[in-house]
């Protein structure tokens, strides 16, 4: 039933058509289609004029059912061994195994996020029922999917934007490089999810280099030990003092003492750009995928948090604050150069906080 295509991979042609024609007949993209602005869309599809006339409709419909009784697959062999290898990670359902493929597909081929684009403004419920239609899932389990509690919340990889309009721009995803890492074999989860959680390098240094902070790594260390030992839940450290004066060496050391690996959550994208938000999200990832291991996490820069000017922003990252020093699962080190920009409650929260200097 394949055909060749170049706006689609080979090996996703049938499905992409599938759920093109789902997204025009089964979830209301029928009115726009008629009047359709995308001439790529009519293209792939096979109508040669600007509308689509009474009979290119029967024949779409027709191929639809006919793809409907078909038994079809993503055959895109890396983006399958992915999923499956973040389905036994995270834990996902095959639902949520199903929408992250949709997901990764329509956000990296522009065919089938212009097809869904036919489908209209939609709001949040009318973007699961959008989602259920074009993947033939139960809309219960499409909204479960994205519930509170839900893997995909705990993570932040998707989440739907209450600001979106279209399909495309309601599915908000963790960001632009997890999407591509999904369609190039991956070894490890950690190599996922590599643009958003980092491994640290080791370091030479030891806690003899920091002999000027003797008694407070002493406490720090014994305290760490034993929340480890007990997996004691929201411990978080803050480092704080001017830049250059060994804070993330330190956060090293003290990984090391504790034969504990450190990962630290990225605080720019390949451009160097930094998001306050999107940090935040692979923060909550991170707390996810490092909580079975003997890890520590290291939050460098986090004065990004608190210093924002963006009201919105400044409101998501105290709520954001206050719930996860009760709540994390890996140990945090939190690093700031500037304690002034910090509300004194916040840091009164923080297990232990250390000045450098």
């Amino acid at each position: 039933m394949r055909n060749e295509s170049f706006y689609v991979d080979n090996e996703i042609y049938d499905l992409a058509m599938l759920w093109i024609l789902r997204a025009i007949f089964r979830a209301g993209g029928e009115r726009e289609f008629l009047r359709c602005r995308y001439d790529n869309v009519l293209e792939f599809l096979g109508v040669h004029s600007s509308e689509p006339t009474s009979q290119d409709i029967e024949a779409l419909k027709n191929r639809l059912d006919v793809l409907e009784k078909a038994k079809i697959s993503c055959e895109l062999k890396d983006l399958e061994h992915n999923l499956n290898l973040l389905q036994s990670n995270l834990g996902l359902n095959d639902a949520e195994k199903t929408i992250l493929r949709f997901v990764a597909i329509m956000f990296n081929y522009e065919i089938v996020s212009d097809a869904c684009d036919l489908i209209g403004d939609l709001n949040s419920r009318q973007a699961v029922k959008a989602l259920s239609q074009i993947l033939n899932l139960n809309s219960s389990d499409v909204q479960n999917t994205f519930r509170k509690d839900g893997i995909f919340a705990k993570t932040s990889i998707i989440k739907l934007d209450s600001y979106g309009r279209n399909l495309r721009s309601k599915i908000d995803v963790l960001n632009g490089e997890f999407i591509e890492a999904l369609f190039t074999k991956c070894e490890s989860i950690n190599e996922v999810f590599a643009s958003a959680i980092k491994p640290c390098s080791e370091t030479n240094l030891t806690l003899k280099n920091y002999t000027h902070v003797k008694e407070d790594m002493q406490i720090l260390v014994s305290f760490l030990k034993n929340a480890i030992l007990k997996k004691q839940k929201g411990v978080n450290i803050l480092l704080y003092g001017s830049a250059g004066t060994g804070k993330t060496e330190l956060s090293k050391v003290i990984a090391s003492e504790l034969n504990l690996k450190l990962y630290e959550v990225a605080y720019a994208d390949e451009s160097g750009y930094a998001n306050e938000l999107e940090r935040i999200r692979s923060y909550c990832l991170a707390q996810n995928v490092l909580s079975a291991g003997s890890n520590l996490l290291m939050y460098d820069e986090a004065e990004d948090v608190f210093n924002t000017r963006n009201e919105e922003k400044r409101q998501y990252g105290k709520a954001f604050i206050n719930r996860s020093l009760e709540t994390n699962e890996v140990p945090t080190i939190w690093i700031t150069n500037n304690i002034y920009c910090m509300d004194e409650a916040v840091v009164r929260r923080f297990n232990l906080a250390i000045e450098l200097g």
